[in-house]
């Protein structure tokens, strides 16, 4: 399985965030830190079922795409949206 257990102690990703295509993304476990971010990409990961590592993000300064993660619940993606503040435009299935 795919992990981020390493980076446990970041906090602001000043950068692009993109996770495409990750075929053993499950979860984002070990980013629970993570407070901001420039801009979130979270596409075309099948195995991906939760977004609960991400529970610290509260800022998102440019866009968000979520798309083409069929396990992902659409829940997950919601709650996410509807808590962070976002700059920029959201693209989601």
């Amino acid at each position: 399985m795919w992990s981020f257990e390493g980076l446990t102690k970041l906090h602001t990703v000043g950068g692009w965030l993109r996770l495409y295509r990750v075929p053993d993304l499950e979860t984002w476990q070990g980013l629970e830190h993570v407070t901001s971010l420039a801009r979130l990409e979270i596409s075309s990961n099948p195995k991906l079922r939760s977004l609960a590592g991400l529970a610290g993000l509260v800022e998102v300064e440019g866009d968000v795409t979520i798309t083409g993660n069929d396990l992902l619940p659409v829940a997950e993606v919601d709650a996410l949206l509807a808590r962070v503040a976002v700059g920029g435009t959201i693209d989601r299935d």
